[in-house]
């Protein structure tokens, strides 16, 4: 949404790691911008780009139709502003040929703020683990490994199968609410440490709207509460600590 700022250089950044069985699906938010125009350029010249125009719904309804139009077999989101390590398209596709049939990868990241690294998610100790269902839950919430909307990549049957999606609406806190319900079906994550990702944090982003407690941020809580609080969630959670 109104990303005419940078969606030129986050295009030329995608068609310069090269994108042999890739497609990028835009999907332009009822910009009020250039947005539109300036992806539509791109368009014309490349066949892999696609842009999707709609009227403003909100993230989570933009990223649900980026799901539904996608073609290819696999998912991953990134966002306007946002940026990859050079050689990261490479190195997935090569981590998804080498894994065929995984539903759930998940790669190592980091923010940046004007030009300046802030924080480093990346855990050499897991790099090249194959995770199951209870390790994956357990170093989520021990924070033994971050994971970013951005930093994983999905099995788009996988996510068809057990119907997950982004609730519409929710603006704060849905990337975390859409992690949760991977978390709640997958049988295992394949987590490579290298910086994949790059996550820009800016002045006006969303993120910054956590300095202060607003009706948003309560509502992704109660969201992500309720999945937590799931049978199913915490049943294969104790099943699991049965077994060892």
């Amino acid at each position: 949404y109104n990303s005419a700022r940078f969606i030129a250089s986050t295009l030329d950044m995608l068609l310069s790691q090269g994108l042999s069985d890739c497609e990028v699906i835009v999907v332009n938010d009822g910009s009020k911008d250039n947005t539109a125009e300036i992806v539509r350029t791109y368009v014309a010249k490349y066949s892999e780009i696609r842009l999707i125009d709609k009227q403003n719904e909100g993230v989570s309804v933009a990223r649900n139709i980026g799901m539904q139009e996608a073609q290819g077999k696999y998912i991953y989101f990134l966002d306007s502003d946002d940026t990859l390590e050079d050689g990261t398209l490479d190195f997935y596709r090569q981590r998804l040929k080498e894994n065929a049939g995984k539903t759930f990868f998940a790669f190592g990241y980091y923010t940046q703020y004007k030009g300046r690294i802030l924080k480093d998610y990346s855990t050499k100790k897991y790099d090249g683990k194959v995770l199951d269902s209870l390790q994956l839950k357990q170093s989520f919430f021990s924070k033994k490994l971050c994971f970013h909307i951005c930093s994983c990549i999905y099995e788009k049957a996988f996510l068809e199968e057990h119907n997950i999606v982004f609730t519409p609406g929710l603006r704060i806190g849905e990337d975390i609410e859409f992690l949760l319900k991977v978390f709640q079906y997958a049988q295992n994550c394949i987590y490579h440490a290298r910086h994949c990702f790059v996550y820009q944090i800016r002045d006006d982003s969303t993120m910054q709207g956590y300095k202060t407690f607003l009706p948003g941020q309560f509502e992704a809580y109660e969201v992500r509460k309720k999945i937590c609080l799931m049978p199913i969630f915490q049943e294969r959670c104790i099943v699991r600590f049965f077994h060892y």
